[in-house]
């Protein structure tokens, strides 16, 4: 076999075969060559999947912040939201354009979707924290004498 190599791939096995071809004004010969690759996928977790998944843990360390801690949290939220958001199109823009939904497509999704969830809770949690704060403003107050 030829010493070949293709990026990101790496030629298993290859052979040829024949066969024949049937068709309207004919049967006819053919040669068939059946190439077996396989992908090298160290480049796509190096590039890929580790740092969208280290984003997503970064996203995660908000849940460990103060309520009251707001910049930090806005900060961290925000930040590893756009840093996904340019990954992801730092991926596509690398890829070849397809009509279908690749994987990476999905973790990428995934990924976006936990983000941007770590971001909601901080909004709910912000919200609850404010309720609680109004009622407790209200009962110090209701309980207070008035003389």
């Amino acid at each position: 076999m030829l010493n070949t190599s293709l990026p990101c791939f790496t030629l298993d096995e290859a052979y040829t075969d024949t066969c024949s071809s049937i068709t309207t004004t004919g049967e006819y010969s053919c040669l068939r060559m059946v190439f077996h690759l396989k992908r090298l996928f160290s480049y796509y977790m190096a590039q890929i999947y580790i740092p969208s998944s280290l984003l997503v843990i970064v996203s995660w360390v908000s849940f460990w912040l103060d309520r009251t801690a707001v910049p930090a949290r806005v900060t961290l939220g925000v930040t590893t939201l756009l840093t996904m958001t340019t990954q992801a199109a730092s991926i596509n823009s690398s890829l070849p354009a397809v009509s279908y939904i690749k994987a990476v497509d999905v973790w990428i999704g995934v990924c976006l979707a936990f983000i941007f969830a770590a971001v909601l809770e901080f909004a709910w949690v912000s919200y609850r924290g404010s309720l609680q704060d109004e009622y407790t403003f209200i009962t110090k107050t209701l309980s207070e004498p008035l003389f």
